[in-house]
């Protein structure tokens, strides 16, 4: 999608799929989005899909690139497998806008991982501005990134919310801004992790492993098989929490 083309709002289920069943779906485009390219405020879900391996693109499946700015509003949220979308933003005005789109993981057990959920794109670079996505945690193995696996240029993220239920396995978050300028994941916007769903109401109920400074991990242990690795900018703060 190029120019100043506009995509539609779609529903794209995928439910109940087998265990050697590979489906893709794409909410706007299967390549880049380029230009002034609209994604559509798009609903992927794939609630049931325990076994297969299902991949989902909220708008783009490759660059998201020469966008200037977006205009995000909340979407509901809807269960998912693996998926690049948008949910909500509110600051930034322009021309260019991704859709309003939620990601959630997938129920079952896989290894290293059963859901990979990208915010945004594969790709983004030029002056291309993510949204401030919602990547809900699903009972199996996830692997998070908010904005996008390869950042270039200008390209900015959003400021994006991971959520966390019971039983929610064990999750990386690769990519968690906490807006702090001129250090690595300075361009990765000003993320919360959600734990309203587990009744965590303070910093201090939190078993947090000590950060490495050199490879920007640390380890959130909920309970028993459930857990976090966040790769953050600096060490996690009760800031970059949403509580109950």
């Amino acid at each position: 999608m190029s120019g100043h083309a506009v995509g539609g709002d779609d529903i794209l289920s995928c439910k109940n799929v087998g265990h050697d069943d590979h489906n893709t779906f794409f909410g706007d485009a299967g390549g880049d989005m380029l230009d002034f390219a609209r994604g559509g405020n798009d609903t992927l879900d794939g609630t049931n899909n325990v076994a297969g391996n299902s991949n989902f693109f909220g708008d783009a499946g490759g660059n998201m690139g020469g966008i200037q700015s977006a205009v995000m509003t909340h979407f509901e949220q809807q269960p998912v497998r693996k998926m690049l979308g948008l949910w909500r933003r509110t600051d930034d005005v322009g021309q260019g806008a991704w859709g309003n789109d939620t990601l959630k993981g997938t129920d079952g057990s896989g290894s290293p991982f059963v859901s990979v959920l990208v915010g945004d794109a594969q790709t983004m670079s030029g002056n291309a501005r993510g949204g401030c996505d919602t990547l809900i945690s699903g009972t199996g193995n996830d692997d998070m990134w908010g904005d996008a696996q390869v950042m270039l240029g200008n390209a900015k993220g959003g400021n994006d919310a991971f959520v966390f239920n019971f039983n929610s396995g064990h999750d990386v978050i690769e990519d968690f801004g906490q807006g702090v300028a001129s250090i690595e994941g300075s361009n990765w916007g000003t993320d919360h992790i959600d734990l309203l769903a587990l009744g965590i109401h303070d910093f201090s109920q939190l078993s947090i492993s000590a950060f490495d400074p050199t490879t920007h991990e640390s380890t959130i242990t909920f309970s028993s098989g459930n857990d976090v690795v966040v790769h953050s900018q600096v060490a996690l703060t009760q800031h970059d929490f949403l509580f109950a």
